[in-house]
């Protein structure tokens, strides 16, 4: 049976977390938290869709690489307002932007209740290659977006509320509505290139399956 659950709202809300730990300013302690959490935001996308890690998928998976972004972008996305550290900022979208593609490949396929090492590793290649020449300009446009959503939701306890929340509920709910309504099409770039670099592994499994 296939999968059909859709992209809600918790799932980049656990990415914002993960790119905020990626975001601290102790190196070392933000790179540990950084990959903790990309393991964290992945695990949550499995259990959206009723499964669980297999032994050693976790920390496979997390560890796709992102490769370097242009010199040029990097300096445009490091001019964002409210969004100044360049590469830890890069680190967390990346995680972001994983999660959504994990989450939208379970929907179409049906996977069974674990995702195994074998399986991880095939997704992990998939993202490495999506991600091999860093995150093209997408980024910027999402950057921006991001910016602003902080700036709403830093100012939600602030602006007359018709609902009479509490200021912490306003919070909450600026953060969570906003990601749940970017726009569909800041992802369309990083679904093709992922879709594209999936087809051949996918090919591949099929030759090598006896089954098939």
């Amino acid at each position: 049976m296939t999968r059909r659950q859709r992209p809600g709202p918790e799932l980049p809300a656990h990415a914002v977390l993960a790119s905020a730990a990626a975001a601290l300013p102790l190196p070392l302690v933000g790179d540990a938290l950084g990959r903790l959490a990309r393991g964290s935001a992945l695990r949550r996308v499995l259990r959206r869709h009723g499964m669980r890690f297999g032994p050693g998928a976790r920390s496979e998976l997390a560890a796709f690489r992102v490769g370097s972004t242009r010199p040029g972008l990097a300096l445009v996305l490091a001019r964002v307002p409210g969004l100044r550290a360049a590469g830890r900022v890069r680190a967390g979208v990346a995680t972001w932007v994983a999660a959504r593609l994990l989450d939208r490949h379970l929907a179409r396929v049906d996977a069974g209740a674990i995702l195994d090492l074998a399986e991880a590793h095939r997704l992990r290649l998939a993202l490495d290659a999506c991600f091999a020449e860093g995150l093209g300009p997408e980024v910027i446009r999402l950057a921006r977006e991001l910016a602003s959503l902080s700036g709403r939701t830093l100012g939600a306890p602030f602006r007359d509320d018709l609902e009479g929340r509490p200021p912490h509920l306003r919070v909450v709910d600026t953060l969570l509505d906003g990601l749940a309504d970017l726009p569909a099409d800041l992802f369309a770039g990083f679904e093709a290139r992922f879709d594209d670099a999936l087809s051949p592994l996918d090919a591949q499994d099929s030759r090598e399956d006896p089954r098939t």
